[in-house]
């Protein structure tokens, strides 16, 4: 975490709310969403979930979001909203609280929301995960990568995005405007409700890997499986590979009963597959690696857990990529691992 990254931390903690409003007066007027203010006043349903003393982040969709959201003719403000539509805005609340601070940190934070999955991800809020934008990150005069985190009075937002249901983005406008008990971030739209790996696949154009579980039988399977991680080759993968398309190997690009979001994926971390092979996570340079696979799009939220896209057919047979200067392993070389045990070897010869 960077210098100025704690700082914007230390102040979000530091301020004091005791002179907070509550949650619909804060929409209606620091958070200037006044409309979805009053979408949850219009519905008792609404006003329970969003009002009950335990909601610690709201993703607030601004004015016009709303009216997009209202013009289907079967929504408006009303005293009962469907069950389907008090789901979906439920989903665009958190009990915990989510500063921008944390949002914003490389590779994200998984915000389980207060809508909850039940069996399919045993019973965690369904989530949303944050991600900075591209112009929130910049390369300084070594090459490295750096964090430029916006002014938040800045119209265009902090650079924080949220990824939901079939992977699609919305963009936080505004953040950390505290209401009593809370933060409100002011969104530019509602996140989409996340629906089974067949659904995603058929909707983003997931063509080649839908074709291959249905010629395996395996659909019901992958989309049945109790909180997984599906790694979906692209088209192109596919294209370019000669092997043999089979059971075995599609078994091989899902991890079951884990909830691989890209910021849970650690360096290093191996994972079985539902065939019993062995997956390794390797990090470099921001991008993410699976085996000879790199994730090429992340996050894409399902009902039953998480989907990333690869550019390769997934190799249990090929070790993970090495990259010039960094040994196999967590912690590099060793004379980096004798950088960081010998501030705690020193303490510990003093102590002595």
């Amino acid at each position: 975490m960077s210098p100025f990254t704690l700082f914007i931390l230390c102040l979000s903690v530091l301020i004091p709310f005791s002179g907070a409003v509550g949650l619909l007066e804060a929409l209606r007027t620091s958070a200037n969403a006044p409309r979805y203010a009053d979408l949850i006043e219009s519905d008792p349903a609404l006003s329970a979930i969003f009002l009950d003393g335990k909601t610690g982040t709201v993703f607030a969709p601004d004015d016009a979001a709303v009216e997009a959201y209202l013009e289907d003719a079967a929504r408006q403000l009303r005293p009962r909203q469907t069950a389907e539509e008090v789901r979906n805005n439920e989903f665009q609340a958190a009990e915990s609280r989510h500063d921008i601070a944390l949002l914003i940190n490389f590779p994200g934070k998984v915000i389980e929301t207060k809508w909850n999955g039940g069996l399919r991800i045993k019973g965690r809020g369904t989530p949303v995960v944050s991600e900075q934008d591209e112009e929130s990150v910049e390369d300084n005069d070594s090459g490295n990568r750096t964090l430029r985190i916006r002014q938040l009075t800045n119209p265009t937002g902090p650079g924080v995005r949220l990824v939901s249901g079939f992977g699609k983005q919305v963009n936080i406008r505004a953040g950390d405007i505290p209401f009593d008990g809370g933060l409100i971030h002011r969104v530019d739209s509602f996140f989409t409700v996340p629906q089974t790996l067949s659904s995603t696949a058929s909707q983003n154009g997931y063509s080649s890997f839908s074709d291959a579980l249905e010629g395996n039988n395996l659909t019901s399977a992958f989309n049945e499986a109790i909180l997984t991680t599906i790694f979906v080759p692209s088209n192109e993968a596919f294209a370019k590979f000669n092997g043999s398309i089979n059971p075995s190997l599609l078994s091989n690009h899902i991890i079951p009963d884990f909830g691989g979001y890209l910021p849970e994926l650690k360096d290093g971390a191996t994972h079985t597959t539902a065939d019993g092979k062995t997956l390794t996570i390797t990090i470099k340079d921001r991008s993410f690696y699976i085996n000879n696979a790199k994730i090429i799009q992340s996050n894409v939220i399902l009902d039953n857990g998480v989907a990333h896209v690869v550019d390769s057919i997934i190799s249990t047979a090929a070790p993970p990529p090495e990259f010039p200067g960094r040994a196999a392993g967590s912690y590099g070389s060793p004379i980096m691992l004798l950088t960081l045990l010998t501030p705690a070897l020193i303490f510990w010869a003093f102590a002595v």
